[in-house]
């Protein structure tokens, strides 16, 4: 056994920490000297190194002192194993975020990108793959107050799962596209298919895009119904309104690009 005795400074250049993070640990009672001298100096032995060892892994593992120190006085395999099984879960999760918060950054610049080339004046016969979304319940049948709280839900849902890389939309029924209203019957975000609750179609969809405020999108709706009509296309049970340029990226509403995309009826 070493019994060689290393003073706090010495042992904390050992242990790579600074000489106060000693200290603090001494004052919690987490990780004490081995001895304290007559003259008040703290002395370490190498003996302490694995004690030490032990604090810091757990430490990396994102494990708090206090929780550290109970751990010190009751660990065994298996807590130790329950312990690492916790925090697996837990780093897990932030991989997971930054995965989302990564591919929205992506996503958003990609919009950006593409916002510059969109062509307004023309409505578009597009193929689209399906979509996994994250939507609301009808509004339908349900006040206000109600549909505050489900776009509210929807809203933090994204922040939350870092999952805003597209804008907030929402979905039209037929009925009200078809006689000019813009009432919407659902609001969604697009998700990973894990967190999905519907799935956007793949399909055949008429597309356009409206240039303005968002109060002002009814008038894509009559171009994209004209164009419907002219061709003969029967066209599907909801329409999907998402922005491209929203408040998030321009503080100017006759900035903004929405694009609305309604599915054509399959024969």
């Amino acid at each position: 056994m070493n019994t060689k005795q290393y003073r706090i400074g010495e042992f904390a250049r050992l242990t790579g920490v600074k000489k106060q993070t000693l200290l603090w640990y001494d004052k919690i009672g987490l990780f004490n000297p081995a001895e304290i001298g007559p003259n008040g100096y703290r002395y370490y032995t190498l003996n302490q190194f694995d004690l030490f060892s032990v604090i810091r892994s757990f430490q990396s593992i994102g494990m708090s002192l206090e929780e550290i120190k109970n751990i010190l006085q009751n660990r065994n395999p298996q807590s130790s194993q329950k312990i690492f099984s916790q925090q697996l879960k837990k780093v897990q999760k932030e991989i997971t975020l930054g995965e989302n918060l990564a591919s929205s950054l992506q996503q958003r610049i990609q919009i950006i990108q593409s916002a510059k080339t969109v062509d307004t004046q023309t409505i578009h016969i597009e193929s689209q793959p399906a979509q996994f979304l994250f939507r609301s319940k009808s509004f339908q049948d349900i006040s206000p107050e109600e549909q505050a709280v489900e776009i509210s839900k929807i809203t933090n849902f994204r922040y939350q799962t870092n999952q805003f890389g597209s804008a907030l939309g929402a979905m039209v029924g037929k009925d009200n596209f078809l006689s000019g209203k813009t009432v919407y019957n659902y609001y969604y975000c697009e998700v990973r298919a894990e967190d999905s609750n519907y799935i956007k179609p793949q399909g055949t969809y008429l597309t356009g895009f409206y240039h303005g405020d968002y109060r002002d999108t009814y008038k894509i709706y009559m171009e994209i119904r004209r164009y419907a009509h002219q061709h003969h296309f029967e066209l599907g049970p909801y329409s999907y309104e998402q922005s491209f340029i929203d408040e998030t990226l321009s503080a100017t509403p006759q900035e903004y690009l929405t694009r609305v995309s309604i599915p054509l009826q399959e024969d």
